[in-house]
């Protein structure tokens, strides 16, 4: 026993040198290491993303199947046709009062009348060969007090369009100075040449070598101042002169050809008046295409004469061509009878032909 004593110190004594440091410089104290404290991240709640409500699919509602129907074969609609848009005429335009003389140019032509250009006593409107003149609107063209020259040539007429809705030369309220001379012109298109107008019109006019064409109204020649010259003209589809007279004047009616008459026109020239040693006189002209009355003394005009004989009828047949003409031999009313005889048997050679 004392051996295992005196053994066990001396095991305490090595032990005692061979960990000197774990006795005198420190001491270790065993202490239970904590588990690492977690820090607690807030991190914020996302929005809910809305989750769209699904709409609901209709049910379809069982129908019973279609019934055919028979397709008709559609109508073919034609195309309209196109309309074009006018253009707008270009020219000069005219209308109101002509204070003093002037000249329309070719070089100014066509003059496009917007007002009734009014030519008072003592002014002259002179109207240059080739030029047009057009009334744009319904009324007169000209009213006329004063003096109108238009001359053309063979070659280059001048033209005169009333656009089918107006007179051309109005005398309203004219004087014997009052004159209208034309020469190689075309009117056409219109109502009449020399209105009626309800005043007084004692003007006078000279109308030579010119056409006249598809005018709806006759010409009234109401006392005019001087002598009144209507040669060399052919007249197509147009109203008749109506004429009364008085003191010396004429009226002379010669060397024209009248080609038919319009559907309004009663006559192609009919005298009212011849007072004093007045005449109209209705010579070499050629009458083509007529039905109806040609020459007329209107009944109840005690006045009324008239002189036509050497025209040409297109007829050697005097009953035919007596049945042309309204005189005494038709109405005892009438002023007289108009002569007509002897006729020709051909054209006369200065009058135009067809």
């Amino acid at each position: 026993m004392n051996r295992i004593l005196q053994s066990a110190v001396v095991v305490v004594v090595l032990l005692s040198f061979l960990i000197p440091t774990i006795s005198c410089k420190e001491t270790v104290q065993v202490t239970a290491t904590p588990s690492p404290t977690q820090t607690l991240v807030l991190t914020p709640t996302p929005a809910p993303t809305p989750t769209p409500t699904p709409m609901p699919t209709p049910t379809p509602t069982p129908t019973s199947p279609p019934t055919s129907t028979p397709t008709s074969t559609p109508t073919r609609t034609p195309s309209p046709t196109p309309t074009s848009t006018p253009t707008p005429m270009l020219g000069r335009r005219v209308g109101g009062i002509i204070e003093s003389n002037t000249i329309w140019t070719k070089s100014g032509s066509p003059y496009l009348i917007t007002d009734t250009v009014q030519i008072p006593s003592g002014v002259t409107l002179t109207i240059e060969p080739g030029v047009t003149v057009t009334r744009l609107t319904a009324g007169d063209m000209f009213l006329l007090n004063g003096t109108i020259y238009a001359h053309g040539t063979v070659e280059d007429k001048i033209i005169f369009d009333g656009g089918g809705n107006s007179n051309f030369f109005n005398p309203k309220s004219s004087t014997a100075g009052t004159f209208l001379d034309l020469d190689y012109c075309i009117v056409r298109n219109g109502l009449a040449f020399w209105p009626p107008s309800g005043y007084e019109q004692y003007g006078h006019f000279s109308l030579r070598h010119s056409q006249l064409i598809n005018l709806s109204s006759y010409s009234y020649v109401w006392y005019p101042g001087s002598d009144v010259y209507i040669e060399y003209n052919t007249f197509t589809n147009t109203g008749g002169f109506s004429v009364g007279t008085n003191d010396n004047v004429k009226v002379y009616i010669r060397f024209n050809l009248f080609n038919g008459k319009n559907a309004n026109a009663d006559f192609c020239v009919q005298n009212w008046a011849s007072y004093a040693t007045s005449q109209t006189i209705v010579k070499y002209n050629s009458f083509a295409n007529m039905n109806g009355v040609v020459l007329k003394l209107p009944s109840g005009y005690d006045t009324a004469a008239m002189s036509a004989v050497e025209n040409y009828w297109g007829a050697q047949d005097t009953g035919a061509i007596a049945a042309m003409i309204y005189d005494k031999n038709k109405d005892i009313t009438c002023g007289g009878y108009i002569e007509y005889l002897p006729i020709l048997t051909a054209p006369y050679p200065d009058t135009p032909t067809p």
